[in-house]
């Protein structure tokens, strides 16, 4: 079946598109009019038809539809059908184009895309004058466009009238009861009535912010009308900012890591410069390059561990006593050791000396200072280094 579709817009059709401004409800239904030809000649009888919107005279994927229509009576190729696209699609879009589908009601075989697509004529917009009529009740002022059709929007917000946007939707609260949503207690203002959002109309906590500009700013804080001190969402951190000076004064990575003259902190604190603390400042820590452990303990004349941590001991012989780190240092460790007092004791004057330490460990060997001979006996030690 050859099919070749002529639209045919009839005066009645643009009647009944052109009284919807009214205020009485028009609804979002028009009427649709073409002849359709079979084999060279005037189509007649019932066809079934489907009709798809689009928003481009090639586009391949659905805008909106389709609609079905059964059991169409076309008369000498003359049919008539209603379509309803809703009230959101005819809303200021230059082009829209109908793919129209056909076939004869009761065949089994699929239906026929009539070619080419049909460009809807700007009549249908009557829908949306409709809409922008409702509108212009509503509220104080003057409407001479209404999304993006036409010129300006004027809205005039009245005592006890909040207005706001969002995309094309417009609206309009009225505080029931009091003096408005904001009231006043001698010089200050509060608000008690719900969330509060800055830069965007859907706050989710008590003051939402919503940040802008090409830093995200978020707060500026002025004094003698320039900006001192701001803050941002670089790098989607905390950023505090001491404004014309320098940056990252204080700085909360994603995570929690806290930078200070950083934005990329390395710990839970990262300070990039010199610390200082105690009541007048008088203490600092080292600096990174000297960053110092200390390994201490106590051991006693039988090997054992009596004291301390990081370290293990290994009682090998009479008055050898090899200590070996948990964790080695980066460099050879300043090793000290001392023998404690025991009484009663055979021979008090003993020492304890220090014997080939190295990174990993050493000995701790314990004399006599009278015959230099080797016994068992109970020492402290400490090994400061860099690790």
């Amino acid at each position: 079946m050859k099919v070749r579709p002529i639209l045919v817009f009839l005066v009645g059709f643009l009647c009944h598109c052109l009284i919807v401004p009214q205020l009485s409800a028009q609804g979002t239904a028009f009427t649709y009019q073409g002849r359709l030809s079979s084999g060279g000649a005037s189509a007649n009888g019932l066809y079934d038809f489907k009709f798809r919107l689009y928003d481009s005279i090639n586009a391949t994927s659905d805008f909106v539809g389709p609609i079905t229509n059964s059991a169409v009576n076309v008369s000498n190729g003359l049919f008539t059908a209603v379509l309803d696209f809703g009230g959101d699609v005819f809303t200021g879009h230059p082009n829209f184009f109908l793919e129209i589908w056909v076939r004869p009601t009761g065949a089994s075989t699929d239906f026929f895309t009539l070619s080419p697509r049909q460009h809807i004529t700007p009549t249908p917009y009557a829908i949306h004058a409709g809409t922008a009529t409702t509108a212009t009740s509503l509220v104080d002022g003057s409407v001479s466009s209404v999304n993006g059709v036409g010129g300006e929007v004027t809205l005039m917000p009245g005592q006890n009238v909040v207005i706001f946007t969002n995309a094309n939707r417009v609206f309009i609260s009225v505080p029931t009861g009091g003096n408005g949503p904001w009231a006043g207690a001698e010089t200050n203002i509060y608000y008690e009535g719900g969330f509060v959002g800055i830069g965007t109309i859907f706050p989710d906590r008590p003051l939402t912010i919503n940040a802008s500009g090409p830093g995200n700013e978020w707060l500026s804080f002025r004094v003698g009308g320039a900006t001192r001190w701001h803050i941002n969402n670089r790098n989607f951190g905390w950023n505090l900012v001491e404004t014309g000076a320098a940056d990252f004064r204080l700085f909360v990575a994603p995570g929690g890591n806290i930078g200070v003259g950083t934005e990329s902190p390395l710990a839970k604190l990262d300070v990039r410069g010199g610390i200082r603390f105690g009541v007048n400042s008088e203490h600092r820590p080292v600096s990174a390059s000297d960053t110092l452990h200390i390994i201490r303990g106590t051991v006693s004349s039988g090997g054992a561990v009596l004291d301390g941590t990081g370290f293990t001991v290994n009682h090998a012989a009479t008055g050898d006593y090899g200590i070996t780190f948990s964790t080695p240092f980066a460099t050879r460790p300043t090793v000290t050791a001392s023998v404690e007092w025991e009484f009663p004791v055979s021979d008090p004057a003993r020492v304890a000396m220090v014997d080939n330490f190295t990174t990993t460990g050493g000995n701790i060997v314990v004399t006599t200072t009278a015959s230099q001979s080797l016994l068992n006996a109970r020492f402290n030690f400490i090994a400061i280094g860099v690790r």
